[in-house]
């Protein structure tokens, strides 16, 4: 192993989802550049391979999974400007860490973050591996997003800390060389971040290195090492706009959104059953006598559905005696007025009873219209936070929607160009065997 860099190579690094979630939204929170600490395993696999003859292919990997991270608010956290560990503050960070130390992490936001995407990945170019959100960039937008994920000398020198920390202890244990065991890889990981389309669209930038050591020089090499993100899933929920129902004051609940309709024979008559809607949500009325937990008045009588047929008029009555109460006419002129227009509303759902003729006489008095009972008076204020909040959703899908349609047009050529070459290639292939042909008939 005297020609050899030690610790092995790693094979790839592991990551859970979720796992990388948090630690991506750790270090992207603040805003501005911050480090953190890795903890995890270096774990080295045997895999046998079965073949037809006797002979069993054994392949040996090693491979470092990271279980946890650790995110400081700021720089220089545990090594001060010239890369030198403060091994006191170091210890204290590892101390409540439940996983050996791994590595540390570098987080560097991007002022222009190039529409290159994570150009550079796997073990291509200097920069190792990489990720992105954008893909819609050119070979000059590359080459900058690698320029700036290098690591720069202060970075180098940490690392180089943090190995010769982990071979002393490998060391004095022990471990590694002739003396076996299992050893502990060191990691740094690049992370860079950035915003485009007024903060509509984010892009992360990775890169994951190995610092290694040369026996005889003592040589610090970096060496970029694949990152594998396991069980990587997407979020299946109804919060995504959470911030406009925040605007209007409603609040998700799974409770059923009722009509109230008071009239005078509704307490006599038995409730039927309540409304419910697909996307069950709560208006919290202020104002209007309702708890939170219902949107019927807790005063009122029981609630009617909309399509109920209304109470017939007692037998016998006339004129004044079968006309509805006056509350009845405002909660079903409000309905017409969010399902049809009031002045057209006529029998069918949700409808009044339709007094006779003597009861409609000029001296009736018209009750002016009252707000719906499920869409109360609003502020202003909440308005325009809605207005505004829906623009820029709008705004946002938009600009998506338009760097997918640059990147599928772009996609459309490449499979053109890839035809046009193909096609050379065939007629290429052709002419050579018709010369060959040729020559053997000859």
């Amino acid at each position: 192993m005297s020609g050899d860099t030690f610790p092995p190579r790693l094979a790839c690094v592991t990551s859970s989802g979720p796992g990388l979630s948090s630690l991506l939204y750790s270090v992207t929170a603040g805003g501005a550049p911050c480090d953190g600490l890795l903890f995890g395993d270096t774990i080295t696999t045997t895999t046998s391979h079965m073949r037809d003859d006797d002979d069993t292919a054994t392949v040996t990997e090693c491979r470092a999974a990271i279980s946890s991270g650790l995110c400081c608010a700021g720089t220089c956290s545990f090594y001060d400007a010239a890369g030198q560990l403060q091994e006191s503050v170091l210890e204290d960070l590892c101390r409540q860490q439940p996983g050996p130390l791994l590595g540390w992490i570098s987080h560097r936001p991007l002022l222009a973050v190039p529409s290159g995407g994570g150009g550079g990945g796997g073990t291509s170019g200097p920069g190792g591996f990489g990720s992105s959100s954008n893909h819609n960039g050119n070979s000059t937008s590359s080459s900058s997003a690698t320029a700036l994920m290098r690591p720069s000398m202060r970075e180098a020198a940490v690392t180089q800390a943090l190995l010769r920390r982990q071979l002393a202890r490998e060391a004095a244990a022990g471990v590694g060389g002739g003396g076996g065991g299992q050893q502990q890889a060191v990691l740094l990981l690049l992370f860079g971040s950035g915003g485009d389309h007024n903060g509509a669209t984010l892009t992360w930038q990775l890169r994951c290195f190995q610092a290694r050591q040369a026996p005889s020089s003592g040589e610090l090499q970096l060496t970029p090492v694949p990152l594998t993100t396991l069980n990587l899933g997407g979020h299946t929920g109804h919060g995504a706009y959470s911030e406009l129902h925040a605007a209007l004051g409603i609040t998700s609940a799974s409770s059923t959104t009722t009509l109230s309709i008071p009239s005078a024979s509704a307490a006599a008559a038995p409730a039927p059953p309540a409304l419910r809607h697909g996307w069950a949500t709560e208006l919290a009325a202020a104002g209007a006598g309702s708890s939170p937990g219902s949107t019927s008045s807790a005063a009122g009588p029981s609630p009617a559905l909309l399509s109920s047929s209304p109470p017939p008029p007692p037998a016998g009555a006339a004129g004044g005696a079968a006309r509805p109460p006056a509350a009845a006419p405002v909660a079903v002129a409000a309905q017409g007025g969010v399902y049809g227009s009031p002045a057209a509303s006529g029998p069918g759902l949700g409808s009044p009873p339709q007094p006779s003729g003597a009861s409609l006489s000029s001296t009736t008095p018209l009750t002016p219209p009252a707000p719906h009972p499920l869409l109360p008076a609003l502020d202003p204020a909440a308005l325009a936070a809605l207005a505004a909040g829906s623009r820029a959703q709008v705004g946002a899908v938009k600009h998506h929607c338009e760097a997918l349609l640059v990147g599928l047009h772009e996609l459309c050529g490449q499979a053109v160009a890839g035809e046009a070459a193909l096609e050379r290639l065939r007629a290429r292939r052709d002419a050579l065997l018709a010369q060959l042909a040729s020559a053997t008939s000859s």
